[in-house]
């Protein structure tokens, strides 16, 4: 699996910004991605649980809270779960951006960001697995 993960990457590295493949029963997406620092946030994610920067975790749009998903950025794959919606929604964000919020499809943790030995924006996969999120 963790193959195809890194033969679609590979491929679509000039390939628009977002896109989908069917692998089994969950689809395996593709697209931007940014690490969410949050150093001075010290609000709530959407479970209700404060923002922890040393979380397994990511936001996005729609996924439900609490999924798994394994994050896959080069040779390298980390399970996270889904604990808060994003990326930015707030009307600030899309004062501010709004052609890069709406390309990005995940923020992450810097704790995912570190396991992957992600930079901080760039292109990852990801796909919903079933799985208990490790802490």
């Amino acid at each position: 699996m963790r193959a195809i993960i890194v033969a679609l990457c590979v491929g679509l590295l000039a390939a628009p910004a977002r896109a989908e493949v069917m692998v089994g029963i969950a689809s395996v997406e593709f697209g931007r991605v940014t690490k969410f620092d949050g150093a001075d946030y010290r609000g709530r994610v959407s479970t209700g649980e404060r923002y922890k920067a040393a979380a397994l975790a990511v936001a996005h749009r729609t996924l439900p809270l609490g999924l798994c998903v394994a994050v896959s950025y080069r040779k390298r794959t980390q399970v996270a779960v889904v604990n808060d919606r994003g990326p930015c929604l707030s009307d600030h964000c899309q004062r501010v951006a709004p052609a890069r919020v709406k390309a990005r499809v995940l923020d992450m943790t810097p704790a995912v960001a570190a396991r992957l030995k992600f930079p901080g924006l760039g292109r990852v996969s990801f796909q919903p697995i079933d799985c208990v999120p490790s802490t």
